[in-house]
């Protein structure tokens, strides 16, 4: 039955070039979130510089946790990402 599907899949031209039937979709939805996304940039750098200013680095290494946490979302976040001060921190026993 296997064979079938592959030369239904291959007829199609399912396994030619790839192409993302939602690609007009996405590059749509990204055009529209620049603006917004480059205003937040501004203002985080702008919190990040003061804190960096006042000495406070541990709450400095809480705001960057928070805007990785905030844009990867439920994703996975790689060791290396994370600031320094929270790789560093034991986990609780």
């Amino acid at each position: 039955m296997g064979v079938l599907y592959r030369r239904i899949m291959e007829a199609i031209g399912y396994f030619g070039a790839p192409t993302d039937p939602f690609q007009q979709q996405k590059d749509a939805g990204l055009t529209s979130a620049e603006a917004p996304i480059r205003s937040l940039t501004t203002q985080l750098e702008a919190v990040a510089d003061t804190l960096g200013a006042a000495g406070d680095k541990e709450l400095t290494a809480a705001l960057e946790l928070f805007v990785l946490t905030a844009l990867w979302g439920t994703h996975a976040l790689p060791i290396q990402a994370l600031p320094p001060t929270v790789r560093q921190c034991e986990s609780p026993t």
